[in-house]
């Protein structure tokens, strides 16, 4: 079966999706029905409603990351035509991708070594690497079910089945800190709820159910003991791995998705909601007292430096928005600036901590810091697509950087874009060595998905071969 397929699609609900999260089931592209997250609420919600009032585990620093072990060598298939004047030959890691037949491979950044892991039956999508970077886990559908697969990077591979049900189709996974197991949601068996899932990767057991509830966010802290879950829009927990909950103690929560954690476990960011309103917080768990906070009436989206102590947020003008300028918070100073004055629709973090990525319907022009507010913009008129720019901020000198324009795919509009803050935790679109981003985008030359690399430092963008979705590995 086809994975990817056109038809024409409406111009007022791609501009619509861009301003609000309330379109998230419409694309611009239609694919293969995507099962989606609830967005989270936009509305007050009710009290905390933790399972229990003990107090959660003492916070520890993440453990360190192990190498990566070689992948075995395997006959590469067919290397794909690459378009560009230069090619990122600097950047490391290799790149997971969905093919239009969706198969998954995996390619180096370049171009070279192009590997099938997968053949005809099932088709795929949204593949995760391992943190040591020599395996993939990824969602699969069949005419007979669907499941959660994880292969070694060679061509070809034996799938490992770590999940399997003909009704019950698996969302979205994450792995574990430590590449012992991945984590995943899928609908509960007898009620509406998603249920979170913990399996051992090597799929030595069948693993087991942590927590149920609808819509459910979540982010592993790294001493591999817990997470911290939110839950139904008011239920922000601490989640072992036995399934045990405690509370964070933190109230009533406001319109937020994943939580966010600092990579020292020490600092925790929400949103509470207050007599004063919805207010953004930060607290430093180990000094039990809130760091900052700050009025924030629109749905939160917000994410921690993987190296430094330093948290990014959008600040959407509007209550039920979630588009605005990009603000920096610094622990070190407990001072907050706005480091993007454009409309920020995404943002990711580089593996070094040193540049933020963004995307935003705006105009840009290199090294700009003049906004331009018009969400309306439709590059490409005749393809009545939506038209994002591509920028990155150095958070050292706070110098804002035009890459490139790029019309997006459906998938990666319908599904990516309203849930990043979670994905980003678990799917990297940067390179290690934070230097190359990877993006799947609409060719300009025949509309078709392609998978496209994009350079820090204004390098010509690298098409590297046909897709709808692609993901660097952390090694």
């Amino acid at each position: 079966m086809r994975f990817y397929k056109r038809s024409a699609p409406a111009l007022l609900i791609a501009v619509l999706f861009l301003l609000t999260a309330a379109a998230c089931q419409q694309a611009t592209m239609d694919l293969d029905p995507v099962p989606t997250f609830p967005a989270a609420s936009s509305e007050t919600v009710a009290d905390d409603q933790s399972t229990s009032a003990d107090p959660p585990v003492t916070p520890a620093a993440p453990a360190e990351e192990g190498s990566p072990d070689q992948p075995a060598e395997a006959e590469s298939a067919s290397e794909p035509e690459i378009e560009g004047e230069e090619s990122p030959a600097r950047a490391t890691g290799r790149i997971a991708y969905i093919n239009l037949d969706g198969q998954l491979a995996t390619v180096n950044p370049d171009g070279s070594d192009t590997r099938l892991l997968t053949g005809e039956g099932e088709f795929y999508q949204f593949p995760a690497w391992s943190p040591a970077g020599d395996q993939i886990a990824v969602i699969g559908f069949s005419e007979g079910g669907s499941g959660v697969f994880v292969f070694d990077d060679v061509a070809e591979a034996e799938a490992t089945t770590i999940y399997e049900d003909d009704e019950k189709a698996p969302i979205y996974l994450y792995w574990f800190p430590d590449g012992s197991q991945v984590s995943f949601i899928a609908p509960s068996a007898e009620t509406a709820d998603l249920s979170l899932y913990l399996v051992p990767a090597d799929g030595s057991s069948v693993g087991s159910v942590l927590t149920t509830g609808q819509p459910l966010y979540w982010q592993w802290m790294g001493n591999n003991r817990q997470a911290m879950v939110h839950v139904d829009n008011d239920r922000l927990s601490f989640l072992d791995v036995e399934g045990n909950e405690s509370s964070t103690g933190l109230g009533r929560n406001g319109a937020f998705q994943a939580p966010a954690i600092s990579w020292t476990n020490r600092y925790f960011a929400y949103q509470q909601v207050g007599s004063d309103g919805r207010m953004l917080e930060i607290k430093d768990v180990v000094e039990d007292e809130v760091i900052f906070e700050s009025p924030h009436d629109g749905i939160l989206t917000m994410s921690w430096s993987p190296e430094l102590l330093k948290l990014a947020y959008v600040d959407p003008p509007e209550r039920a928005g979630f588009v605005g300028p990009l603000v920096l918070f610094d622990v070190d100073t407990r001072e907050a600036q706005t480091i993007v004055p454009h409309n920020v629709l995404t943002f990711f973090w580089s593996p070094d901590g040193r540049y933020i990525a963004f995307l935003t319907p705006d105009e840009l022009s290199r090294q700009t810091n003049t906004p331009n507010n018009n969400l309306n913009r439709i590059r490409s008129a005749s393809q009545e697509r939506p038209t994002l720019a591509l920028g990155v901020v150095d958070v050292e000198n706070g110098i804002v950087n035009y890459i490139s324009d790029f019309v997006p795919t459906g998938l990666f509009i319908r599904q990516f874009i309203p849930f990043f803050d979670q994905y980003a935790l678990s799917h990297r679109i940067w390179s290690p060595d934070s230097q190359f981003i990877v993006l799947p985008v609409v060719s300009e030359e025949d509309d078709r998905p392609v998978i496209r690399v994009f350079g820090v430092e204004g390098q010509t963008p690298v098409t590297i071969g046909d897709g709808v979705s692609a993901f660097w590995s952390h090694q």
